[in-house]
């Protein structure tokens, strides 16, 4: 891996590897938008993936600017109860509706 980005063929390659973390983050920007990521993971999404979605896992509910990072301590639980530590190499991807996968990076 020479970057932050990976191809395709990198990561079907890697698909067994257990120190990668996949991560779908496909995201709707409510109230803009009826789009579901909930049952687009459910339709299909990389194998081995887990979900986290911006306004359930990962930012900050009591930010007084909406859609904040959350901060450490939420943060880093989240991570862990998707699987994932300092140790881990995290692959994230969205769909490029809502570019969700760059803020988790």
């Amino acid at each position: 891996m020479d970057g932050p980005l990976v191809s395709l063929d990198w990561l079907a390659q890697r698909l067994p590897d257990r120190d990668i973390r996949i991560v779908d983050c496909r995201w709707d920007l409510a109230p803009f938008d009826t789009r579901d990521p909930d049952a687009e993971y459910a339709r299909g999404h990389v194998p081995g993936a887990v979900q986290l979605t911006w306004t359930r896992d990962y930012h900050d509910p009591d930010h007084a600017v909406v859609g904040m990072l959350a901060g450490p301590e939420h943060f880093s639980a989240a991570m862990r109860g998707a699987g994932i530590s300092n140790d881990t190499l995290v692959v994230a991807y969205d769909d490029n509706h809502v570019t969700v996968a760059a803020r988790l990076w």
